[in-house]
């Protein structure tokens, strides 16, 4: 028998959410049907300890993140993202890497902000059209694969401030 706790709780839907991209604010640009990727790792590696044969150390390494992928309808309008992603991926490396600021806001069912994803510092290591096949009726989608620095999360209304970039020398 399920124990009555008084509290009305129920996970929010996936399917209200909204992208912002730093310096891209045409409505073409912050559409997307589909966000993946909001995962963190902690690494770990296992140390043997001589003389102790009943188990290994497992310690902390570094934080691991995956890659950001954005799905959408095919834009063969203008388009920031697009633009973005060409500047990037066939510029050869002759000009450098700009990279923005994403926001992933998931939303309730009045438009209000739940949690906030800011991904800092990404940019497109990957632009994917799907394929054609005359003997289906779908839409092209194109999908947008961001690497980034870091993820940090946040929560209710308001998208977390980054901290400034460090240098690795």
């Amino acid at each position: 028998m399920a124990q009555d706790t008084g509290i009305d709780y129920f996970p929010p839907a996936g399917f209200y959410f909204s992208v912002e991209i730093e310096g891209l604010s045409a409505e073409l640009d912050t559409m997307f049907q589909e966000v993946s990727g909001l995962d963190i790792t902690l690494e770990t590696e296992q140390i043997v300890e001589g003389g102790l044969n009943d188990h290994v150390h497992v310690v902390p390494k570094r934080t691991a993140f995956q890659k950001l992928q954005l799905k959408r309808g095919l834009v063969v309008a203008d388009s920031g993202v697009a633009a973005w992603c060409q500047e990037t991926l066939q510029s050869n490396l002759e000009t450098p890497i700009t990279p923005k600021n994403v926001t992933v806001n998931l939303n309730d069912v009045t438009g209000s902000t739940l949690m906030s994803w800011s991904i800092v510092r990404a940019y497109p290591t990957k632009w994917q059209v799907s394929g054609f096949n005359a003997q289906q009726n779908a839409i092209v989608t194109e999908t947008l694969e961001l690497t980034f620095s870091f993820i940090n999360l946040g929560s209710g209304g308001s998208s977390p401030t980054p901290p400034p970039p460090t240098r690795r020398d």
